[in-house]
């Protein structure tokens, strides 16, 4: 029922007025605020039938059409699969960079590590035909005979490991400090792979074969 179709009871207006302190029920004040009330309470009704009957149409074509629900949502990263015609068995040579020396810097915030672009050495490895030249690396130290490992990358193209920025480790420079000096060694890892560099690249997933081993290393001096 709409608020304007009929005249609100004297009932309603007396709760109005006795809720304003108002002792004169046919005061205009009283007769306005009791209009809304009226007209907040049956827009109140009007969205809850309104909300019932939307979600009651929604599921009928849900249960009428039940192919919708089993589509796939579409992933933000595709997966990108093996690259068409990659032949391990076919090989040429190719000349790669890759790094020798860390760039070790420690600031208030940890210690920065990064690979050394004007310290690297050439390969020259046999690669198979179409198949993409990668590289992962592990960085770690020693506590005396114990190798600890401080972080790791399983799979980035050589490009990406030149630029790769600076990596940040935090409390090595107090064991420096302790021991005087602290080497860090980034153990580098070459391979080939028929998956192309993607996010989430997981290369082992294909033809993988490991074409070359080495370290770059670094150190961190005292404060």
């Amino acid at each position: 029922m709409s608020p304007c179709s009929e005249a609100p009871s004297n009932d309603i207006i007396q709760l109005t007025a006795a809720a304003l302190n108002c002792k004169d029920i046919s005061c205009s004040g009283c007769q306005t605020a009791t209009a809304e009330r009226l007209s907040i309470s049956w827009h109140g009704v009007f969205m809850k039938h309104f909300l019932t009957m939307a979600l009651i149409l929604v599921s009928a074509f849900l249960i009428s059409n039940p192919g919708v629900q089993d589509k796939p949502r579409p992933t933000l990263f595709q997966e990108i699969g093996p690259i068409e015609g990659a032949d391990p068995e076919r090989r040429h040579v190719e000349t790669v960079a890759v790094p020798t020396a860390l760039i070790v810097e420690s600031k208030p915030n940890g210690t920065y590590v990064g690979f050394d672009q004007q310290s690297t050495c050439k390969l020259k490895l046999m690669v198979g035909h179409k198949m993409v030249v990668g590289c992962e690396w592990t960085l770690y130290y020693f506590r005396g005979t114990e190798r600890v490992e401080l972080r790791r990358n399983t799979g980035g193209s050589l490009g990406s490991l030149m630029d790769g920025g600076r990596h940040v480790v935090q409390g090595l420079q107090e064991i420096a400090d302790v021991r005087g000096s602290l080497q860090l060694i980034a153990e580098l890892s070459v391979f080939e792979t028929d998956i192309p560099p993607q996010h989430m690249w997981m290369p082992k997933k294909g033809m993988y074969q490991l074409l070359w081993k080495g370290v770059a290393t670094g150190v961190l001096a005292t404060n």
